[in-house]
């Protein structure tokens, strides 16, 4: 990491105050000035309250800076708002994949409770993780014309 973020970065950790979105525009703006490439993961954007701040803040960053966005549907249009030239990818997982996904995870002999999972409970569960999981989304924002 940079000496210079990091010094930044102790600074406001000693002053146990949670960075600004100036600040945290400061330091992304700083790193991507040392590096020739600075890649942004952002997942579930879907569920910020601040969505609009961060993608304003993240508009004009350098083209340095390549951001991969994931979200469900209904933030599409907003994101496409500030980042024009961005690449869509609707990935949907099939129903079959999330059960395999999660199956072996629910009532495994870990929990604290083992004897309270029977075989109904775990199938209800599975359906209602398997139905509301329908409809990601995921995008692909450069903030550059090249790839």
């Amino acid at each position: 990491m940079l000496e210079e973020v990091l010094e930044r970065y102790e600074e406001q950790l000693k002053q146990r105050v949670p960075l600004s979105s100036t600040e945290a525009t400061d330091f992304l703006r700083v790193i991507c000035a040392h590096f020739s490439r600075v890649y942004v993961c952002l997942d579930g954007v879907d569920e910020l309250t601040n969505l609009v701040s961060l993608l304003e803040c993240l508009k004009d960053m350098p083209s340095s800076m390549h951001l991969f966005i994931t979200g469900r549907p209904h933030v599409r249009e907003t994101v496409q708002k500030y980042f024009k030239k961005e690449k869509s990818i609707l990935i949907q997982a099939h129903k079959s994949d999330i059960r395999r996904c999660i199956e072996p995870e629910i009532g495994q002999s870990n929990d604290d409770e083992p004897d309270t999972m029977n075989k109904r409970l775990k199938m209800d569960i599975v359906e209602k993780v398997v139905d509301s999981a329908k409809g990601m989304l995921v995008l692909l924002c450069p903030l550059y014309p090249q790839y």
